[in-house]
């Protein structure tokens, strides 16, 4: 069995060759919505799309459509990928929809995105855009729609948001917009303040200018510097290593999970990250109300 390279590592792309021919085009079902951004998708059958109906919070519709969206946009960056053999781009790709698809109640995005992962790793150009057409089926036939926010939840989140002038922040770095922007969205309605970074970069920038939050979240797998690397700067920097840092991680490899405390993580949340999960983990580490850290 050949070893097994991380998402983003090198040697996934130097070691893998050619990419395999295109497939046929056919005829197509395509909604005017989503049709408009998917340049590089294959088309669906002539014949009538069984629809995939999933319901979110109402405060999540835009959010989970936008995702879809980007979903799409994301199938031409595939099969640029895919030509240019470059299966540390797809392994990312794939990283991000494992972290993210169930997020929303996208369970098949997440099965997909594993898969994905396991394609580039094994320079499967053919079984990548399998899965490629895969992605496109699915957005093609899912529609969002509002679920009734229960009571129980209406009031949980008025209390995380009740007598905190000035809430505790929380730092969250991750490359992948969406995910950040659902993170946010569920510590918000805690009554958590949330700052965001798209890179490991700009978030050590932040740092450095007196920027302190109360809690870090980040994500291991980025595209420009690691998570490891961006948790070995924090807790080596006397002014930040005190901030508790919490790695966002599909990896589940007990190795993975060593080098994470190696590198100074005080925590794990295993992704696709749970409402819940990420609450509870929160919580333990700051209350709601906590002041931020300055």
């Amino acid at each position: 069995m050949p070893p097994r390279h991380g998402p983003g590592s090198v040697d996934s792309k130097r070691k893998c060759g050619g990419s395999t021919r295109r497939s046929r085009h056919s005829s197509c079902v395509r909604p005017n919505s989503i049709a408009a951004v998917m340049p590089g998708a294959q088309c669906m059958p002539n014949r009538q799309v069984e629809r995939n109906v999933v319901r979110v919070d109402p405060d999540l519709v835009g959010l989970a459509r936008a995702y879809l969206e980007k979903r799409a946009r994301e199938l031409a960056a595939i099969e640029h990928a895919v030509a240019r053999s470059d299966y540390a781009a797809l392994q990312r790709i794939g990283h991000n929809l494992l972290g993210s698809g169930r997020m929303f109640g996208f369970d098949e995005l997440t099965t997909i995105g594993g898969e994905l992962q396991q394609a580039a790793d094994a320079c499967d150009a053919a079984r990548v855009r399998h899965l490629k057409q895969r992605i496109a089926d699915f957005v093609l036939r899912t529609r969002v729609e509002d679920a009734a926010r229960s009571e129980a939840q209406s009031v949980s989140s008025r209390i995380g948001m009740s007598g905190t002038p000035a809430p505790a922040s929380i730092l969250v770095i991750d490359d992948d917009e969406m995910n950040r922007i659902l993170i946010a969205h569920h510590l918000e309605r805690e009554g958590y303040a949330v700052v965001q970074c798209p890179s490991g970069e700009e978030a050590l920038a932040l740092l450095a200018r007196g920027a302190f939050p109360a809690l870090i979240l980040l994500d291991v797998v980025m595209g420009t510097m690691s998570g490891l690397e961006v948790c070995r700067r924090i807790k080596a920097d006397p002014a930040t290593g005190h901030i508790p840092v919490v790695l966002l991680t599909a990896l589940e490899r007990e190795e993975d999970r060593l080098r994470g405390m190696k590198a100074g993580a005080d925590d794990f949340l295993a992704k696709p990250v749970s409402r819940p999960a990420l609450i509870e983990r929160v919580r333990q580490l700051i209350p709601p109300g906590s002041p931020a850290r300055g």
